[in-house]
């Protein structure tokens, strides 16, 4: 509660959604043998107390540092002819409520 302060002015917190997450991180080497990005595959549940009540699936791209979002295009091209799609979700908390 610390770090949200000044946000809530001290009102007090209350759980909006229980997540948990099963992370797959990738790692994509270029083709000059330099890391390019990371490639991150997380299945989400969320959870009602220990029941499950909706599961969806992200994949993230990260650049790896001295890389740009130019060097991952081919990655990104790659994920999504094999049907990802880009999303307009900001967080999994923000998409489980």
């Amino acid at each position: 509660s610390q770090l949200v302060r000044g946000i809530t002015r001290g009102a007090p917190l209350a759980e909006v959604a229980k997540i948990r997450t099963e992370r797959r991180p990738l790692a994509v080497i270029g083709e000059d043998q330099l890391p390019l990005c990371e490639v991150t595959d997380d299945r989400v549940a969320v959870l009602d107390g220990h029941r499950t009540v909706q599961r969806f699936r992200e994949v993230e791209v990260e650049a790896a540092p001295n890389r740009t979002a130019k060097d991952t295009a081919g990655v990104v091209a790659a994920l999504l002819a094999a049907g990802a799609t880009q999303s307009s979700f900001t967080s999994k908390a923000r998409r489980a409520m």
